[in-house]
């Protein structure tokens, strides 16, 4: 019985310690799906565009590095090519694990355009 117990209690500190604090990152896909994404980790308007990132206005300018995992398509569902990034451009960017590491620019999972032309989101 006290070997019952032991495993009972074992078990759950192991689950419990693995589930405490942490929150399910999910990114939102092309055309939807069944499960509500997590909230986009930044978004903002693009004020420059180079190779592998973007920077968004605001108080503080945020660069955004992106690549070839980085899916990128509009509120819509379309799917978007890299250099279809204009400035301008409204987004929401999840990055990688939808947290942003401290000292590199984040690293985008997703970014979402409202529309490939410089308009507001209606979202």
């Amino acid at each position: 019985m006290k070997r019952v117990i032991a495993i009972a209690v074992f078990t759950f500190l192991v689950c419990g310690q693995a589930s405490a604090g942490t929150t399910a990152c999910v990114l939102p896909v092309a055309d939807g799906g069944d499960v509500e994404p997590s909230p986009a980790s930044v978004q903002g308007v693009i004020a420059k565009v180079a190779h592998d990132q973007i920077v968004l206005k605001g108080q503080k300018s945020k660069a955004i590095r992106f690549g070839k995992e980085t899916e990128l398509f509009t509120v819509y569902g379309g799917f978007v090519e890299s250099k279809e990034l204009k400035v301008g451009q409204h987004v929401f960017v999840w990055f990688v694990g939808c947290k942003e590491v401290p000292g590199t620019p984040p690293l985008a999972a997703v970014i979402q355009l409202c529309s490939t032309a410089a308009e507001p989101c209606l979202k």
